[in-house]
């Protein structure tokens, strides 16, 4: 009725650990259903390499037109005049950053490269907006707010002096009279000077 011998099916039971409840035939089919199913997988697997290949060889050829299409367009030409406009521009962009306190020295020097490029500085946009590349990331960099950063990192901002007083415990004296000591000596110091 199978096609594996007794021997074969308890061993078979064994190994895949079944009860004696499981049918001999169930064991064979269950059997040729893997065989099967790893004959599709296998199948799958191929189709799957075969579509890799076809992508691989896309991929070479789609790059090789992007290489003769740079080498066609040479790139961006600036003028000298927008080239230089823009240099400056953007170089005043960062030293106001830098005394705005919205980034630090170290910070404008490392994105100057990255900025000072052909692309950066060309201009885009039509003619009721045109703007250098680099307005974008300048325009990020403003909304940095030194205090908001400090807030998120736990610090706390305010008042940086603390009240001293003058009162020597045990000799008696207020706070009011010690203000006002300070205050008339503000005062007289002022009208002396005057």
């Amino acid at each position: 009725s199978t096609m594996f011998t007794k021997e074969q099916l308890a061993e078979i039971r064994k190994t895949l650990k079944l009860g004696d409840d499981v049918k001999d035939e169930q064991i064979a089919e269950r059997i040729m259903l893997s065989l099967t199913a790893g004959v599709k997988a296998k199948s799958d697997l191929d189709a799957a390499n075969t579509e890799i290949e076809s992508l691989k060889a896309s991929k070479i050829e789609l790059s090789t037109k992007v290489t003769e299409l740079e080498a066609k367009s040479g790139g961006i030409e600036l003028s000298r005049e927008v080239a230089a406009l823009s240099k400056r521009e953007l170089s005043r962009e960062l030293d106001a950053l830098v005394s705005e306190g919205r980034i630090t020295p170290k910070v404008k020097d490392a994105l100057l490269p990255h900025l000072n490029t052909t692309v950066m500085l060309s201009i885009h946009g039509d003619d009721d907006n045109a703007e250098p590349g680099f307005a974008g990331i300048i325009n990020a960099l403003k909304q940095n707010d030194a205090v908001e950063l400090a807030k998120l990192r736990g610090e706390k901002t305010g008042l940086q002096t603390v009240a001293l007083s003058r009162d020597v415990p045990g000799q008696g004296g207020s706070n009011k009279e010690t203000q006002k000591e300070m205050a008339d000596m503000a005062w007289g110091a002022e009208s002396a000077n005057n």
